[in-house]
């Protein structure tokens, strides 16, 4: 097995990838689209970006990000040692429409009810699917266990007309993996 820092690439790889290949993000007139591509079957088919970062810049709003935060090793063995990765992963919408579904001007259940899918929608789509799913607890050889750790919910309100809401929903995703030391 590598060492800490060259596992921690291949795990971080890995679950970058294990939640692209779930999205069905196409491109129309030149911009990616949700929906579009040509994966029907994957469980994120309202993310229109995913990145190896929790910096969403590109504005192809809604999107995952993915960002290592670092690891932790237990005390030092004569042959291995348990290491824990942690791992940040943020799903982040805009909401800037004058007029939602229901007629009212928007406000943060509107960006709460486009972001759930991201997350959650109880049918085995989003996030926590993905990430719960057995066949994904292991990402790399190695691994022992990983799981979704926290979730914080933030918002955010501006000013203007229409008003802009923000909304994100940040994981905290632990894997633990023995490192065996001298090899």
């Amino acid at each position: 097995m590598a060492d800490n820092s060259t596992l921690d690439k291949k795990i971080f790889d890995a679950l970058y990838t294990t939640l692209a290949n779930e999205t069905n993000i196409g491109v129309l007139s030149g911009k990616s689209v949700p929906g579009a591509g040509a994966n029907a079957s994957g469980r994120l088919q309202t993310c229109a970006d995913i990145r190896k970062s929790i910096h969403l810049w590109t504005k192809r709003l809604p999107a995952i990000g993915v960002q290592p935060l670092g690891w932790s090793a237990a005390e030092d063995a004569t042959s291995k040692r348990l290491v824990t990765f942690r791992y940040h992963i943020i799903a982040h919408l805009e909401w800037t429409t004058t007029i939602t579904q229901n007629g009212n001007p928007p406000n943060l259940d509107d960006a709460w009810a486009a972001l759930q899918p991201l997350m959650s929608d109880g049918n085995g789509n989003g996030i926590e699917a993905i990430l719960n799913d057995p066949k994904n607890y292991a990402l790399v050889p190695g691994v022992i266990t990983s799981k979704l750790g926290r979730l914080d919910r933030v918002w955010r309100i501006g000013d203007g007309t229409p008003p802009q809401i923000q909304a994100w929903a940040m994981y905290e995703y632990e894997v633990e993996a023995n490192v065996y030391l001298g090899q």
